[in-house]
C-alpha cells in the first residue's frame, strides 16, 4: 500500500519544483523501480514545457512595478508609485518576477498615459515607458506584461503616475522699455518673466540694486536729473537668473516750450517743439488763472524732434488761453 502511493507523491513533488527548474531533455537518470517508471517520464515531460514558457506566463509570475533608469541602467527597485516632473526625461520599464528565456513572444502596454509618454505595445517589445512629459499629470495607470504562448496571455496592475509642473530657469519674455518724461513727471518701467518656481526680481539702476524694489514693476515719482540712467531688473529662481537686456534709459525731455503764437483772420496758430518720443497734450481754458482746461488735441510722440503748428478758429471776441504739456 505505501509502494502505490509513491508514484503521486513523486508526481507531485515535480509539480512544486516545475517553474524552478530548467531542463534541456526528456531524460533523467533516476533510480526508479519499474512499478513507477511511467511516472518519473511524465514528471520530465512537464517539467520540460513549463520550462520554456515566459516568466509573464508562468503560474508564479507577477508585475512588481516600475523601474526607473538612468540610461541602461536601473536605478533602484520597482515601486507602484511614480513622481517625476515635467519637461524631464522620463525612462521606467515595467519589472516582473521570475523572468523566463522567450523574450521574443513579450508584449507589454501602459495605459492611460500623460502627453509625452509612449510605450511600444508591438510584440517583442521591451517594456519600457519613455519620453518626455509636457505638462502637470495625475493618474491610475494599468499596467500589462504578456506572453503570447501564454494562456492566459497577460498579467496586469495598476500603478500611480504623477507628472509634476516641471522646474526651469527664467526666462523674460517682454523687456523693460526706455522712458524719457519731463522733469518732477512720473516713470515706469515694467518686466515679464517665465520660470518654475515663479522668480523674484530685482531692479538695477547703473548696475546697483535699488532698495525694496522687487516686483514686476517699477514707479519713479517726480523724475529728476539723479534718476537719470541705465536700469536693469534680474529675474532669479532655484534654477537659475537672467538679467534684461539691453538696460533701459531713463532721460529727461525738455519742458515743452512754444516757439510762436499768431493769428490770422478768425484762425489762431500754436507752434511748439515737440520732442522725440515724447507724447504731448494741448489744452484751452478761458481764463488762465482756472484750474479747468480742456483738452483742444493730443499729439503723439514723434520719432525725431519736430516742430509741430496746431490751429483753431477765432469766434467773436472770445478769450482763450492755450498751454502745451508732456
Amino acid at each position: 500500500m505505501k509502494t502505490r502511493r509513491i508514484p503521486s507523491l513523486l508526481l507531485a513533488l515535480f509539480l512544486q519544483a516545475a517553474p524552478l527548474l530548467r531542463l534541456g531533455s526528456s531524460t533523467l537518470a533516476l533510480p526508479c523501480s519499474s512499478s513507477i517508471a511511467v511516472v518519473c517520464q511524465w514528471a520530465i515531460a512537464a517539467v520540460a514545457v513549463l520550462g520554456s514558457c515566459h516568466a509573464v506566463s508562468g503560474a508564479s509570475a507577477l508585475i512588481t512595478g516600475l523601474i526607473k533608469y538612468n540610461g541602461n541602467t536601473a536605478v533602484g527597485g520597482p515601486t507602484n508609485k511614480v513622481i517625476e516632473a515635467s519637461g524631464v526625461v522620463f525612462k521606467y520599464r515595467i519589472g516582473v518576477a521570475n523572468t523566463g528565456t522567450d523574450f521574443a513572444q513579450d508584449f507589454w502596454n501602459a495605459t492611460p498615459l500623460p502627453p509625452g509618454l509612449t510605450i511600444s505595445t508591438a510584440v517583442g517589445g521591451n517594456g519600457f515607458i519613455t519620453g518626455t512629459p509636457t505638462g502637470a499629470w495625475s493618474n491610475i495607470v494599468t499596467i500589462t506584461a504578456g506572453n503570447m504562448n501564454s494562456s492566459p496571455p497577460s498579467i496586469h496592475t495598476n500603478v500611480t503616475l504623477v507628472i509634476l509642473a516641471g522646474v526651469s530657469a527664467p526666462a523674460i519674455t517682454a523687456q523693460p522699455a526706455s522712458v524719457k518724461v519731463v522733469p518732477s513727471k512720473s516713470a515706469a518701467f515694467s518686466v515679464t518673466a517665465t520660470g518654475n518656481p515663479s522668480p523674484a526680481f530685482q531692479w538695477r539702476k547703473d548696475g546697483t540694486n535699488l532698495i525694496n524694489k522687487t516686483g514686476t514693476a517699477l514707479s519713479i515719482s517726480s523724475v529728476g536729473a539723479a534718476d537719470v540712467g541705465m536700469y536693469t531688473v534680474v529675474a532669479s529662481n532655484s534654477q537659475g537668473s537672467i538679467t534684461s537686456a539691453p538696460p533701459a534709459s531713463l532721460s529727461l525731455a525738455a519742458i515743452p516750450s512754444i516757439s510762436s503764437a499768431t493769428t490770422s483772420g478768425n484762425s489762431f496758430k500754436l507752434t511748439f517743439l515737440a520732442e522725440a518720443g515724447i507724447p504731448y497734450t494741448v489744452e484751452s481754458s478761458s481764463v488762465v488763472s482756472s484750474n479747468v482746461w480742456q483738452v483742444f488735441t493730443n499729439i503723439p510722440s514723434q520719432t525725431v524732434n519736430t516742430q509741430l503748428t496746431v490751429s483753431d478758429s477765432i469766434t467773436g471776441s472770445t478769450t482763450k488761453f492755450y498751454r502745451v504739456r508732456e
